[in-house]
């Protein structure tokens, strides 16, 4: 499974790939929402884990519509933030993330087990 992952924080960058890696997934990381998107004129992952706030200045939401613009992206979103917020997360469900993560340092065993259930929905 491809997966891609915007985490602009190499500490969670890290923890949220090494179990993926070690499943035999393909997984790039970006640390911005810009080198994510040109990323998707080359290759649509089926998974896009995206940090709902970025340093670059992008947050979650304004990702999110862009993904949208590719037209044959059925790319699952998980999105994933250290906020506790309740409107950030009826944002980005409402904008058509599929699954929500908040991040802890379970985050990576969290993530693999929603990868899992994507692979055999």
């Amino acid at each position: 499974m491809k997966i891609f992952i915007v985490e602009d924080n190499s500490f969670y960058a890290e923890l949220l790939s090494y179990d993926l890696l070690s499943k035999s997934h393909d997984v790039e990381v970006f640390n911005s929402a810009e080198s994510c998107i040109e990323a998707f004129h080359d290759v649509i992952p089926d998974v896009l884990v995206l940090d709902f706030f970025l340093r670059d200045g992008a947050d979650g939401i304004e990702v999110l519509n862009e993904i949208k613009k590719f037209e044959h992206s059925n790319c699952k979103i998980v999105m994933l933030t250290s906020s506790s917020s309740k409107e950030v997360k009826r944002l980005t469900m409402e904008n058509g993330a599929n699954y929500f993560l908040n991040k802890s340092i379970d985050s990576g065993h969290e993530l693999s087990r929603i990868i899992k259930g994507i692979t055999y929905s």
